[in-house]
C-alpha cells in the first residue's frame, strides 16, 4: 500500500471528507487532496508529518513503516492549527479573519505551545533559493531576535518582510539571500525605523 493510499483510508477511517482535509492542509480546494490520494501529486517528507497530524497518526504509519493494521491503536499526535496569512502588519497579535486565507497543521516538533505563530506566505524572489515565492514561513511572534537569524521585520511601519537580520552596537542590516539585492543597513537613530515581527523556524514549500 502506497503513503497516498494510506491517506485515504485514514481519511475515511475518520469519516472526513476531501474538503475537510484539504481546509486542515492549507490547499484552497479538494482537487489537491484527490490529486494526492490518487498518486498524481508528490508530497515531502513536511507535508507527510502534516497529513499524520492532521489525521490523527504518525508518520511511520503513512510511509508504511508501522505494522500495526489500520483501525488498531494509533499514537495521537498533538497538533496546532496556524493561521496563514499573506500580509503582515504590525497589528499581528489581532488578526481579522479576513487577514488569514487558512491554516497550517503543525506538530508538537514544530511548536511550543506557550508562544504564539503565524504561517506567512512569501511575496518576492529576494530571499531565493532558500526561500522562493509561494513558500510558507513558521514564524514565531516575538520582538527581538538573535544577530544573523531569519525573520520577518517591518521597515517604516509599513509591510513586513522576510529578511536575514544582523546587528551591530549602533546598526541593523538586512539581508536577501537573492545577490540582486543589495543588504540594507540602517545606523543610529535609523534602527528604529525596524520593528520586529517573529522569528523563521520553519520554511515549508508546496511540491
Amino acid at each position: 500500500m502506497t503513503v497516498y493510499q494510506r491517506i485515504k483510508m485514514r481519511r475515511l477511517t475518520l469519516g472526513m471528507s476531501q474538503q475537510n482535509l484539504a481546509d486542515l492542509m492549507g490547499y484552497k480546494t479538494r482537487g489537491a487532496i484527490n490529486k494526492i490520494e490518487m498518486g498524481l501529486r508528490d508530497i515531502n517528507q513536511t507535508k507527510i508529518a502534516a497529513f499524520a497530524a492532521a489525521l490523527k497518526t504518525t508518520p511511520s504509519y503513512l510511509m508504511g513503516w508501522d505494522k500495526e493494521a489500520l483501525g488498531s491503536k494509533f499514537d495521537v499526535v498533538q497538533t496546532f492549527k496556524i493561521p496563514i496569512v499573506v500580509h503582515v502588519s504590525a497589528g499581528v497579535g489581532c488578526l481579522a479573519q479576513e487577514d488569514i486565507e487558512g491554516y497550517d497543521i503543525y506538530s508538537r516538533e514544530d511548536i511550543n505551545p506557550s508562544e504564539n505563530y503565524i504561517s506567512l506566505r512569501v511575496v518576492g524572489d529576494s530571499m531565493q533559493p532558500k526561500i522562493c515565492e509561494g513558500d510558507r514561513v513558521l514564524v514565531q511572534i516575538q520582538t527581538s531576535i538573535d544577530s544573523g537569524r531569519y525573520a520577518v521585520v517591518i521597515i517604516d511601519s509599513e509591510e513586513g518582510v522576510v529578511k536575514k537580520v544582523e546587528y551591530t552596537e549602533d546598526s541593523i542590516t538586512l539581508i536577501s539571500d537573492n545577490p540582486y539585492y543589495p543588504p540594507r543597513k540602517f545606523i543610529g537613530a535609523e534602527v528604529q525605523r525596524i520593528s520586529v515581527i517573529g522569528l523563521v523556524t520553519k520554511v515549508v514549500r508546496d511540491l
